[in-house]
């Protein structure tokens, strides 16, 4: 079984297919998935509980990897397949690092944004508009003249 197919079973057709839309490499789906399921949900809360916390960057991103691989695995298991942690490493550490950039990172936010301004070669059309969804920070779409559209976490968009 493909992990593409392995996370239909999983997390339902609606949520890969919406996700399919894009051009993402299989784990980069998976990541996609997996940040929006109870783990994703496990995984920011661990982050926020270690914000104040007076390990360095990299030691709270290992003690947050290691709850990880666990859930991970006994996803896995639950669904009939035995993993070692070994095997769901990379996807761990990506999804961990996923969710940091999207709910703690304002370095990794601002990024983003030039990068998408920059890969713009579009118009801002009213279907791009009308396609806007919230997201847990406020964000901006740009076209190639520099025209942005502010989506805040409440949806509204300026």
């Amino acid at each position: 079984m493909s992990i593409g197919t392995f996370f239909k079973n999983l997390f339902g057709s609606a949520t890969v297919k919406s996700i399919e839309t894009f051009a993402l490499t299989e784990t980069q789906k998976a990541v996609a998935a997996l940040a929006k399921s109870a783990i994703g949900q496990n995984i920011a809360a661990d982050i926020a509980a270690l914000t104040s916390s007076s390990l360095t960057g990299p030691e709270k991103f290992e003690q947050v990897v290691s709850t990880t691989l666990p859930m991970l695995a006994n996803m896995l298991s639950a669904s009939g397949r035995q993993t070692a942690l070994s095997e769901v490493e990379d996807i761990g550490r990506a999804l961990v690092q996923t969710i940091f950039n999207d709910t703690k990172s304002t370095k990794a936010a601002s990024i983003a944004m030039l990068i998408s301004l920059i890969e713009s070669n579009d118009m801002l059309t009213n279907a791009a508009v009308k396609a806007a969804r919230p997201r847990s920070r406020a964000y901006k779409m740009f076209d190639e003249r520099g025209l942005h559209l502010h989506v805040a976490p409440s949806g509204r968009a300026t």
